[in-house]
């Protein structure tokens, strides 16, 4: 996935960002297209990585500029290996390439440590973060998104309307009341992370059917009904009161 701003990190944030050793793929969450290619991403060493990361700023744009990469490759000697097979990708799909770099650099850089203490500071940069999500899940997921939230004006309409949503629930989660904690990125979130959830299940991601849930809250609810949510959290607090009273 890749990562917002990261266009913009200077190269010296970006080597003290470098991990030791690459974080694992999620399959799961790709595309058949970009699951074809990802045994390459993954056979890439930190040297290669870093080869490649010299290569694309030095030869960034242009069709030309791609030839004049070849030709620096040919003589380096770089003619076969992960760099030459990903630059051939780059050279017949502009587009897989960068979707293909993005899998790359989050291999690489520790970019959630990173946004995780940026957002502390900016917390407009956690509502672009879900923004561009939601935006992207709706183009690769297939999920309902409402139509006045889709494209480059929508989504700064998105964003604005998450705002006013967080700043309504008064930063409350909606169904269990606990303040909720804006975090980016993480495999083990805080379990009072900010997760938007959709009241119906059935329905799309609209402004009549979201609201925002504690992390642990969501992970519970899934894709339940609310009448089925509600029902099995009162079958277990009648038995978690029993058992109480058995313990005794």
């Amino acid at each position: 996935m890749s990562k917002l701003g990261s266009k913009k990190i200077d190269t010296t944030t970006k080597k003290k960002l470098l991990r030791t050793k690459p974080k694992k793929i999620n399959y799961d969450s790709q595309t058949n297209k970009l699951k074809e290619h990802l045994p390459l991403i993954e056979s890439f060493s930190q040297q290669d990585f870093l080869q490649y990361e010299n290569l694309i700023n030095k030869f960034s744009s242009g069709q030309g500029t791609i030839n004049n990469m070849f030709q620096y490759m040919d003589n380096q000697g770089i003619t076969a290996g992960p760099c030459r097979t990903l630059a051939e990708v780059r050279l017949n799909n502009r587009y897989l390439h960068q979707k293909l770099i993005q899998q790359l650099r989050s291999r690489w850089y520790d970019y959630d440590t990173f946004y995780k203490d940026k957002v502390k500071n900016d917390s407009n940069l956690f509502w672009e973060v879900m923004a561009n999500k939601l935006s992207r899940s709706q183009k690769e997921r297939k999920i309902h998104l409402s139509e006045k939230w889709q494209g480059d004006e929508g989504k700064v309409e998105l964003k604005n309307f998450l705002i006013k949503l967080f700043e309504k629930q008064e930063g409350k989660c909606a169904l269990s009341g606990v303040p909720i904690v804006l975090e980016l990125g993480k495999n083990r979130p805080l379990p009072n992370k900010c997760s938007l959830d959709r009241i119906n299940s059935n329905n799309g991601y609209t402004p009549q059917n979201v609201w925002f849930v504690a992390w642990w809250v969501n992970q519970m609810k899934m894709d339940q009904t609310m009448d089925d949510f509600k029902e099995r959290v009162l079958l277990l607090a009648k038995s978690f009161k029993k058992l109480d009273n058995n313990l005794k």
